[in-house]
């Protein structure tokens, strides 16, 4: 059980009795250099971090053993208490809603995906019965020592700054957030944490999500590389700054 494996609770921050209905959540966050932060950020009656330890692997398609020799993708089978598969039931679930909280960079998405991936694949009632979400941590903070507005890429940093600038007497300032490591409490809980102001996607399936999952994360290669030039060829590039 949880409570009886200590390496596991003590990674998991802050502690707590959760249940479904309760509306607990658990944040799975890369890495622990925020967790001082967020220990001072977070609700402990209602929310518990879990941060993960390096990049997720690609569990797609791995038989319940050969995953469970990864760590992390034994702890959260194990923090969750669902199961998983055909045996994973979301009214057994420890928690409400399970968030994926990863810097704003390339990497961070790549570990989103890698959870999406391990979600659709071994917690796929969880993502049908709405428990899923990405949180979207915003890349930019502009400010001017009272107004602090979060953007989440260059052109909402653009036009924040404008605003700020013609409706302010005071500096403005552009903050880039590098990690999740590098916001203070108050932007934390504003962005990743408060369930009224954060930014989050719902993670949900589709009618051609099954086999597009499987190409992105379990097919061939040639699959991978005829879906990404096809996403390109949609793509309208007069609207992109590539100067």
């Amino acid at each position: 059980g949880l409570g009886t494996n200590p390496s596991l609770t003590q990674k998991l921050e802050p502690r707590m009795e959760a249940g479904r209905g309760y509306g607990a959540q658990v944040d799975l966050r890369e890495g622990d250099s925020a967790l001082g932060t967020i220990k001072t950020a977070s609700d402990d009656t209602i929310q518990e971090v879990f941060p993960l330890k390096g990049k997720q692997p690609n569990d797609y398609g791995f038989t319940l053993s050969k995953a469970r020799v990864k760590d992390e993708f034994d702890s959260i089978e194990r923090i969750l208490g669902c199961g998983v598969r055909d045996h994973c039931d979301p009214e057994l679930c420890r928690y409400d809603r399970i968030l994926f909280a990863s810097d704003a960079d390339p990497d961070g998405g790549n570990i989103n995906s890698s959870l999406i991936s391990m979600f659709l694949d071994f917690y796929r009632p969880l993502v049908e019965a709405g428990m899923v979400y990405v949180t979207l941590p915003p890349l930019f903070v502009v400010k001017d020592g009272t107004q602090r507005i979060y953007c989440q890429d260059e052109s909402e940093r653009d036009a924040a700054v404008a605003q700020l600038k013609a409706t302010s007497k005071r500096k403005v300032e552009v903050q880039r957030n590098k990690g999740l490591g590098e916001m203070d409490a108050d932007d934390f809980w504003n962005t990743v944490l408060d369930p009224q102001r954060r930014t989050v996607i719902r993670v949900h399936l589709d009618d051609g999500e099954s086999k597009l999952h499987h190409t992105l994360f379990g097919g061939p290669p040639e699959g991978r590389r005829t879906w990404m030039a096809d996403s390109a060829s949609r793509v309208d590039t007069s609207a992109l700054d590539l100067t």
